[in-house]
């Protein structure tokens, strides 16, 4: 697996999942327990194959100004990691 810095000073804030290239799940939803229990998140499921190319072409477009990471670790050596919504990140 490829890790890659953000190569530009924004956020990259995207909450996209796309399927078959063709049905698109974006919203505001950070699939968290306190997203999923507590907060009003929205989520949208749209089947349409030019919005997910859209999608792809600005992912593609961040993703060409990232740049490879030089071996820094960018996740700790923590193998359990506290999340938001309680659940457990596993790194190992």
């Amino acid at each position: 697996l490829d890790v890659l810095q953000d190569g530009n000073p924004y956020l990259m804030h995207h909450k996209v999942i796309i399927i078959d290239g063709k049905t698109v799940i974006f919203g505001s939803f950070n699939f968290t327990a306190s997203a999923d229990k507590e907060n009003d998140e929205n989520l949208l499921i749209i089947d349409d194959a030019g919005l997910a190319q859209a999608f792809e072409a600005e992912f593609g477009r961040v993703r060409d100004l990232a740049v490879a990471n030089a071996g820094q670790n960018i996740v700790p050596n923590d193998p359990s990691l506290p999340t938001p919504g309680g659940a457990e990140l596993r790194t190992q």
